[in-house]
């Protein structure tokens, strides 16, 4: 980076600015970068031209940002990511989302076979269950399927 100056022997003084585009607020631990007043550990901020405050870049097939919490068992429990142009949301270590670039979603899968593919777990627990949080007694919730064949048909279950 252009202008960045290096400093020698124990680093950078506290809330130190670095031409501009990088503050250091070491008496809260903090980094801003396009701001001088972060507001968390690493804040992020742009203004013009852009809508993409950050880029993570792997020179492997896929890239991930892993959250850990003080409860989390491993940093890579939860995470979120690429492999190639697909998009997965990891957790407890497995793929739960995955969006396929060429639109199709699946849930505990990796190989969506349709728009939308929810895979159950060998015990058969899980699939797809639909609502109605109005709170009244037996009340309902509806699904419909929709398929486009000549005049069309809606099924309700």
């Amino acid at each position: 980076m252009a202008g960045l100056t290096k400093v020698k022997g124990g680093g950078l003084s506290p809330d130190c600015e670095i031409g501009g585009l990088l503050k250091v607020k070491d008496s809260a631990s903090m980094v801003g970068i396009g701001t001088m007043a972060p507001a968390a550990l690493l804040h992020a901020n742009v203004t013009g031209g852009s809508s993409t405050a950050g880029i993570f870049e792997s020179d492997q097939s896929d890239a991930y940002i892993t959250f850990k919490a003080s409860g989390t068992s491993a940093n890579t429990t939860v995470r979120v990511g690429t492999t190639g142009n697909n998009f997965n949301i990891f957790a407890n270590s497995s793929t739960r989302l995955y969006i396929k670039n060429t639109g199709e979603v699946g849930i505990n899968t990796t190989t969506p076979l349709a728009q939308l593919q929810i895979k159950v777990n060998d015990s058969g627990d899980g699939g797809l269950f639909i609502i109605n949080t109005n709170g009244a007694t037996n009340s309902s919730a509806d699904l419909y399927f929709a398929f486009c064949l000549g005049e069309g048909l809606s099924v309700k279950l």
